[in-house]
C-alpha cells in the first residue's frame, strides 16, 4: 500500500497519512441513521491532550453508497488530499 501511495503523495503527505491511519485505532464508529443509499456515522474518538489527559470528541460523518464516498464534517485535510481518518475508518466499519 506505502508504495503505491508514495506515486501520488509526496514524502510529507504520506508522512501525515501514515499517522492518520495510525490513529485509527482511537476511534470508534456506530451508525445513526440510514436514509436509502446514504448512511450518517456518529466516530468517537480519543484525543490525548497536553498533560497526558484523554478527551473523547464526537463528528459526524456521512457515507454515499452509490459513490462509495465518505466525509467528516470537521475534515479540512481533503483540501489538502489527505483522506480524514475518521471517514476511513467508516468505511472499513
Amino acid at each position: 500500500m506505502e508504495e503505491q501511495l508514495s506515486k501520488f503523495y509526496t514524502i510529507a503527505i504520506l508522512k501525515k497519512f501514515q499517522d492518520k491511519i495510525k490513529a485509527l485505532v482511537n476511534c470508534s464508529p456506530s451508525l445513526i441513521q440510514v436514509e436509502g443509499l446514504n448512511s450518517t456515522y456518529e466516530v468517537n474518538e480519543r484525543i490525548k491532550r497536553k498533560g497526558g489527559k484523554n478527551e473523547v470528541k464526537s463528528f459526524e460523518v456521512m457515507c454515499q453508497s452509490k459513490e462509495q464516498e465518505a466525509n467528516c464534517i470537521s475534515c479540512s485535510l481533503r483540501f489538502r488530499g489527505i483522506v480524514c481518518r475518521r471517514a476511513v475508518c467508516v468505511r472499513t466499519y
